[in-house]
């Protein structure tokens, strides 16, 4: 089968600036349907945010944050603060029908400082509603037999991944968590 190179034909998206939900651009769809071949459920995100797979709706619920982003609400209230600014996460108006606990995971680092990472504790309810899926993840052995000689592999972080596709707006009321105060007024 000959592969045919068409990307010099096709606006390629900026790959160097962290641009949250910017795979979502609709001028960026069509590199997507047409280039990449992304599969009608991959559009469908694209095009409409991610949806949840919810068995059950999720009853009203709140509760603190856990006792790890308790203890460090400043961390919490700065990190928090920057994914404002990223337009990573969005402050509304609006309560919404359930609130997840955040905890606060803190790594050392081989220099002394500290690493610091937001968890978004979806456990206790939103977990709970939904649809069960069997998922297998492959070991490296597998990924050893399908690769080829002369072909490569990379390892990537995805810790900041999930930034970058929105949820489906009928589902933010149910992806939400509450933040500590924020030390500065907001324009």
């Amino acid at each position: 089968m000959e592969t045919k190179v068409v990307a010099e034909e096709v606006e390629v998206p900026n790959q160097e600036a962290f641009q949250p939900g910017k795979i979502h651009d609709k001028k960026h769809f069509q590199f997507w349907k047409d280039v990449l071949g992304a599969s009608p459920s991959v559009l469908a995100t694209l095009e409409h945010g991610y949806k949840i797979p919810f068995a059950s709706w999720p009853p009203v619920y709140e509760e603190q944050n856990n006792a790890t982003a308790r203890a460090r609400p400043e961390v919490i209230r700065e990190i928090i603060e920057e994914m404002i600014d990223l337009k990573i996460v969005k402050v509304v108006e609006v309560k919404p029908k359930c609130v997840s606990p955040l905890g606060l995971v803190t790594k050392l680092q081989s220099d002394g400082t500290e690493k610091h990472r937001v968890v978004f504790d979806a456990s206790r309810c939103v977990n709970l509603h939904l649809e069960k899926l069997k998922v297998t993840l492959s070991h490296l052995d597998k990924a050893l037999e399908l690769t080829e000689e002369g072909e490569y592999q990379s390892i990537f972080d995805l810790a900041s991944c999930y930034y970058h596709i929105k949820i489906f707006e009928a589902h933010q009321l149910i992806h939400a968590s509450a933040k500590p105060i924020p030390t500065r007024v907001r324009e």
